[in-house]
């Protein structure tokens, strides 16, 4: 988000749509890459759910930025150590 010390969002940013809407943490997501003039990439329900399918996205290259809850951030990070090392991810933010 542009004048916000918080994180810095451009336009050139993919930001992964990962919270259900009705969980308040969506709010980061969705205010954050509009905010900021970024992608809003919606990240489905199954591809959350499996840390290998999370990390190949992330490789891919379909998103940047991360708002995850801590639990599913070490949850990829424990089964999948090697996610976010491509220079894909500009940001993993734990909430």
């Amino acid at each position: 988000m542009q004048g916000s010390n918080y994180c810095q969002i451009t336009p050139d940013h993919r930001v992964a749509q990962a919270s259900n809407i009705a969980f308040d943490a969506a709010t980061f997501e969705i205010w954050a890459a509009l905010l900021g003039g970024a992608t809003l990439v919606e990240a489905p329900q199954d591809l959350l759910l499996s840390p290998a399918h999370l990390a190949a996205a992330i490789g891919a290259g379909e998103f940047d930025i991360l708002f995850l809850t801590t639990a599913l951030f070490n949850q990829v990070a424990s089964s999948q150590p090697g996610a976010g090392q491509s220079g894909t991810v500009r940001m993993w933010l734990r909430m």
